[in-house]
Protein backbone atom coordinates (compact mmCIF):
# COMPACT_ATOMS: atom_id res chain seq x y z
CA UNK A 1 0.00 0.00 0.00
CA UNK A 2 1.48 3.17 -1.00
CA UNK A 3 2.41 5.86 2.01
CA UNK A 4 0.00 8.81 2.45
CA UNK A 5 0.67 11.96 3.56
CA UNK A 6 4.18 13.34 3.92
CA UNK A 7 6.89 13.09 6.41
CA UNK A 8 6.41 13.14 10.76
CA UNK A 9 9.60 13.56 11.02
CA UNK A 10 13.20 15.13 10.07
CA UNK A 11 16.53 14.48 10.99
CA UNK A 12 17.60 17.13 13.68
CA UNK A 13 21.19 17.52 11.54
CA UNK A 14 19.01 18.78 8.81
CA UNK A 15 16.60 20.90 10.30
CA UNK A 16 16.77 24.64 10.32
CA UNK A 17 20.16 26.37 11.29
CA UNK A 18 17.51 28.83 13.89
CA UNK A 19 15.87 25.69 15.87
CA UNK A 20 16.93 25.88 18.58
CA UNK A 21 16.97 22.20 19.45
CA UNK A 22 19.62 19.94 20.76
CA UNK A 23 20.84 18.39 17.82
CA UNK A 24 22.93 15.44 19.44
CA UNK A 25 20.60 14.33 21.77
CA UNK A 26 17.87 12.01 19.35
CA UNK A 27 18.43 11.50 15.84
CA UNK A 28 15.07 12.73 15.25
CA UNK A 29 12.60 15.50 15.48
CA UNK A 30 9.36 16.51 14.38
CA UNK A 31 9.01 18.46 11.19
CA UNK A 32 6.23 20.98 9.96
CA UNK A 33 3.66 19.93 7.59
CA UNK A 34 2.70 22.06 4.78
CA UNK A 35 0.59 25.48 5.91
CA UNK A 36 0.99 29.14 6.00
CA UNK A 37 4.69 29.59 6.67
CA UNK A 38 7.78 27.87 5.28
CA UNK A 39 9.84 25.41 6.90
CA UNK A 40 12.57 27.82 6.65
CA UNK A 41 11.07 30.34 8.41
CA UNK A 42 8.66 28.60 11.11
CA UNK A 43 8.88 26.41 13.87
CA UNK A 44 6.14 23.17 14.66
CA UNK A 45 4.16 24.03 17.35
CA UNK A 46 5.63 20.96 19.41
CA UNK A 47 8.65 22.11 19.46
CA UNK A 48 7.84 25.52 20.85
CA UNK A 49 6.06 24.22 23.32
CA UNK A 50 8.68 21.42 24.13
CA UNK A 51 12.09 22.46 23.82
CA UNK A 52 11.73 26.51 23.94
CA UNK A 53 8.52 27.40 26.13
CA UNK A 54 8.71 24.01 28.10
CA UNK A 55 5.23 23.84 28.91
CA UNK A 56 5.75 19.74 28.06
CA UNK A 57 8.54 17.39 28.44
CA UNK A 58 7.94 15.33 26.02
CA UNK A 59 6.18 14.59 22.71
CA UNK A 60 3.31 13.21 23.84
CA UNK A 61 2.72 15.57 26.40
CA UNK A 62 1.95 18.36 24.04
CA UNK A 63 -0.25 15.78 21.90
CA UNK A 64 -2.40 15.70 25.06
CA UNK A 65 -2.49 19.40 25.65
CA UNK A 66 -3.27 19.98 22.35
CA UNK A 67 -6.39 17.18 22.22
CA UNK A 68 -7.45 18.94 25.31
CA UNK A 69 -7.87 22.40 23.59
CA UNK A 70 -5.21 23.72 25.92
CA UNK A 71 -3.34 25.36 22.76
CA UNK A 72 -4.30 28.51 21.03
CA UNK A 73 -2.76 30.05 17.71
CA UNK A 74 -3.92 33.40 16.54
CA UNK A 75 -7.22 33.41 18.43
CA UNK A 76 -8.09 29.30 17.34
CA UNK A 77 -7.63 26.13 19.03
CA UNK A 78 -5.44 24.20 17.66
CA UNK A 79 -4.49 20.25 17.54
CA UNK A 80 -1.94 19.38 15.00
CA UNK A 81 1.51 19.48 16.58
CA UNK A 82 3.35 19.52 13.43
CA UNK A 83 1.19 23.57 12.70
CA UNK A 84 4.08 25.72 11.43
CA UNK A 85 4.42 28.36 13.45
CA UNK A 86 5.66 31.88 12.54
CA UNK A 87 6.64 35.45 12.12
CA UNK A 88 3.77 37.15 14.55
CA UNK A 89 1.92 34.25 15.39
CA UNK A 90 0.80 34.41 18.67
CA UNK A 91 0.14 31.48 20.95
CA UNK A 92 -2.07 31.26 24.06
CA UNK A 93 -1.84 28.46 27.19
CA UNK A 94 -4.86 28.52 28.02
CA UNK A 95 -4.26 26.73 31.48
CA UNK A 96 -1.55 29.39 32.81
CA UNK A 97 -3.38 32.35 30.98
CA UNK A 98 -0.02 33.17 29.19
CA UNK A 99 0.14 34.47 25.64
CA UNK A 100 3.41 34.80 23.39
CA UNK A 101 4.20 36.48 20.17
CA UNK A 102 6.82 34.94 17.68
CA UNK A 103 8.90 38.00 16.89
CA UNK A 104 13.03 37.77 15.21
CA UNK A 105 14.97 39.53 18.79
CA UNK A 106 17.83 39.51 19.70
CA UNK A 107 19.76 37.66 16.67
CA UNK A 108 17.66 35.10 16.54
CA UNK A 109 14.95 34.85 13.24
CA UNK A 110 12.09 34.00 15.80
CA UNK A 111 11.74 33.79 19.22
CA UNK A 112 8.57 33.68 21.99
CA UNK A 113 8.31 36.51 24.38
CA UNK A 114 5.50 37.12 26.50
CA UNK A 115 3.06 39.54 25.66
CA UNK A 116 0.10 41.10 27.45
CA UNK A 117 -2.95 39.56 27.37
CA UNK A 118 -4.56 42.47 26.56
CA UNK A 119 -2.89 41.94 23.17
CA UNK A 120 -2.76 38.22 22.65
CA UNK A 121 -5.75 38.70 20.04
CA UNK A 122 -3.23 41.65 18.02
CA UNK A 123 -1.46 40.74 15.21
CA UNK A 124 1.32 42.53 12.64
CA UNK A 125 0.79 41.30 8.96
CA UNK A 126 3.03 42.37 6.12
CA UNK A 127 1.06 42.69 3.03
CA UNK A 128 2.69 40.57 0.11
CA UNK A 129 -0.29 40.77 -2.30
CA UNK A 130 -2.84 42.85 -3.50
CA UNK A 131 -5.61 42.15 -6.41
CA UNK A 132 -8.54 44.28 -7.26
CA UNK A 133 -11.34 41.08 -7.56
CA UNK A 134 -15.01 41.76 -8.97
CA UNK A 135 -17.04 44.90 -7.48
CA UNK A 136 -13.92 46.75 -6.42
CA UNK A 137 -12.87 45.20 -3.72
CA UNK A 138 -9.28 44.79 -2.54
CA UNK A 139 -8.16 41.15 -1.82
CA UNK A 140 -4.93 41.21 0.34
CA UNK A 141 -2.30 38.42 1.27
CA UNK A 142 -0.63 38.33 4.30
CA UNK A 143 3.12 36.69 4.87
CA UNK A 144 0.90 34.47 7.35
CA UNK A 145 -0.56 32.92 4.30
CA UNK A 146 -4.08 34.75 5.36
CA UNK A 147 -6.43 36.41 2.94
CA UNK A 148 -8.67 39.87 3.92
CA UNK A 149 -11.26 41.40 1.29
CA UNK A 150 -11.49 44.75 2.10
CA UNK A 151 -12.54 48.55 0.34
CA UNK A 152 -9.52 50.44 1.76
CA UNK A 153 -6.62 50.61 -0.20
CA UNK A 154 -2.75 49.77 1.13
CA UNK A 155 0.05 48.66 -0.79
CA UNK A 156 1.93 45.47 -0.89
CA UNK A 157 4.88 46.10 2.01
CA UNK A 158 2.81 47.81 4.56
CA UNK A 159 1.49 45.92 7.31
CA UNK A 160 -1.78 46.10 9.10
CA UNK A 161 -2.59 45.54 12.48
CA UNK A 162 -5.25 42.49 12.33
CA UNK A 163 -7.66 41.86 15.38
CA UNK A 164 -7.63 38.05 15.71
CA UNK A 165 -9.60 35.81 14.33
CA UNK A 166 -12.20 37.45 13.14
CA UNK A 167 -9.67 39.43 10.44
CA UNK A 168 -10.20 42.82 11.27
CA UNK A 169 -8.04 45.61 10.34
CA UNK A 170 -7.13 47.92 13.26
CA UNK A 171 -5.10 49.80 12.45
CA UNK A 172 -2.16 50.07 9.00
CA UNK A 173 1.47 50.96 9.20
CA UNK A 174 3.23 52.29 5.47
CA UNK A 175 6.73 51.52 4.61
CA UNK A 176 8.11 54.81 4.80
CA UNK A 177 10.42 57.48 6.12
CA UNK A 178 10.09 57.82 9.85
CA UNK A 179 8.25 54.71 10.19
CA UNK A 180 9.41 52.15 12.76
CA UNK A 181 10.34 48.65 11.47
CA UNK A 182 12.58 45.06 12.31
CA UNK A 183 14.77 43.36 10.53
CA UNK A 184 12.99 39.91 9.83
CA UNK A 185 16.58 38.17 8.53
CA UNK A 186 20.10 38.77 7.42
CA UNK A 187 22.88 39.53 10.19
CA UNK A 188 20.86 42.45 11.44
CA UNK A 189 18.18 40.08 12.49
CA UNK A 190 15.92 41.31 15.27
CA UNK A 191 17.34 44.85 15.59
CA UNK A 192 14.63 48.22 15.17
CA UNK A 193 15.38 51.26 13.87
CA UNK A 194 13.63 53.87 11.84
CA UNK A 195 13.28 54.33 8.54
CA UNK A 196 15.44 57.15 7.00
CA UNK A 197 14.89 56.54 3.46
CA UNK A 198 13.03 54.33 0.52
CA UNK A 199 14.93 53.77 -2.08
CA UNK A 200 12.86 52.64 -5.42
CA UNK A 201 13.95 48.54 -6.91
CA UNK A 202 15.62 48.62 -10.18
CA UNK A 203 15.96 46.00 -12.74
CA UNK A 204 19.02 44.46 -10.81
CA UNK A 205 18.26 45.64 -7.44
CA UNK A 206 15.16 45.32 -5.86
CA UNK A 207 13.62 47.96 -3.03
CA UNK A 208 15.72 48.90 -0.46
CA UNK A 209 15.37 51.05 2.71
CA UNK A 210 17.84 53.11 5.17
CA UNK A 211 17.30 52.55 8.46
CA UNK A 212 18.52 53.77 11.41
CA UNK A 213 19.84 50.98 14.26
CA UNK A 214 21.44 52.06 16.88
CA UNK A 215 24.04 54.74 16.24
CA UNK A 216 24.45 53.47 12.40
CA UNK A 217 22.69 53.79 9.11
CA UNK A 218 22.42 50.24 6.73
CA UNK A 219 20.64 49.59 3.85
CA UNK A 220 18.29 46.75 3.46
CA UNK A 221 16.16 44.88 1.01
CA UNK A 222 13.02 45.53 1.92
CA UNK A 223 11.88 42.40 1.35
CA UNK A 224 13.11 41.53 4.44
CA UNK A 225 12.30 44.51 6.92
CA UNK A 226 8.90 44.77 8.11
CA UNK A 227 7.36 48.27 9.71
CA UNK A 228 5.91 47.51 12.34
CA UNK A 229 4.99 51.28 14.58
CA UNK A 230 4.68 54.68 13.54
CA UNK A 231 7.49 57.07 14.81
CA UNK A 232 8.32 56.37 18.05
CA UNK A 233 7.44 52.96 19.11
CA UNK A 234 5.42 49.92 18.00
CA UNK A 235 1.68 49.18 17.41
CA UNK A 236 2.27 46.24 20.05
CA UNK A 237 5.01 44.52 21.77
CA UNK A 238 7.62 42.83 19.27
CA UNK A 239 10.47 42.89 21.80
CA UNK A 240 11.35 42.05 25.16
Amino acid sequence: MAKKGGDTKLKRQLAPAFWEINRKEKRFTITIKPGPHAKQSSYPLAIILRDILHVTETLHEVEKSLNKGQIMLDGKIVRDPHRAVGLMDVIEIVPSKQSYRLVPTNGKRLFPILINNNEKNLKLAKITSRVTIQGGKNQYGFHDGKTLLSNESYKVGETCLIEMPKLLVRDHVPLEKGSIAVVTRGENVGSIGQIQEVRDGLFSLPKRLLISISERIVELPASIVMAVGRSTAPLIQVAN
